[in-house]
C-alpha cells in the first residue's frame, strides 16, 4: 500500500440560509504540493514576523524620540499580512479559488487565524487526528 500524502482543508462560507446557518464549500489541499511552495509559507511567515517585529521596534523609538514620527498604523501593517497570507493559501490550494473568494466567503473573527494555520501547516507537515479524519472522509 502506498503512503498517503498529507493534505488539509478550508472551508468558505458559500451562502447563509433562510435560517441564518452558513453552508460551507469544503476545499482539500492538493495531493501534492512542492516543495517551493513549503518555501514561500517559510518566506511568507519570516516576512510577518519581520513587519510585526519592525512595528514594535518604530513605536519604541517613537516613544524615545522628542521629534513626531510618522508611524505606519497597526492596521495597515495587518492589511498587509493578510493580503501575504491570501496570496500564499490561494498557491497552497492551486487557485481553486482566488484571493477575492477568501475576501468573501472566510469568517472574519477567525481569518487571520485561519489563514496562519494553513501556511504552519505546509511550514510544519503537521496534521492533527482530526484533520487527517476529516481529510480521509472527503478523499
Amino acid at each position: 500500500m502506498a503512503n498517503k500524502l498529507k493534505r488539509n482543508y478550508i472551508q468558505l462560507v458559500e451562502k447563509v440560509n433562510d435560517k441564518g446557518e452558513p453552508e460551507f464549500e469544503t476545499y482539500l489541499t492538493p495531493h501534492f504540493i512542492s516543495a517551493s511552495v513549503w518555501y514561500e509559507s517559510i518566506d511568507t511567515l519570516d516576512q510577518i514576523q519581520t513587519m510585526e517585529d519592525d512595528l514594535k521596534a518604530e513605536y519604541k523609538a517613537a516613544e524615545e524620540a522628542d521629534e513626531p514620527v510618522e508611524l505606519k498604523s497597526s492596521s495597515t501593517l495587518m492589511k498587509e499580512q493578510i493580503e501575504m497570507l491570501m496570496d500564499t493559501v490561494v498557491k497552497i490550494y492551486g487557485k481553486q479559488f482566488t484571493k477575492k473568494d477568501l475576501k468573501a466567503k472566510m469568517h472574519a473573527p477567525n481569518m487571520i487565524e485561519d489563514l496562519r494555520e494553513q501556511l504552519e501547516f505546509i511550514a510544519s507537515g503537521q496534521q492533527d487526528e482530526a484533520t487527517k479524519k476529516f481529510v480521509e472522509s472527503k478523499s
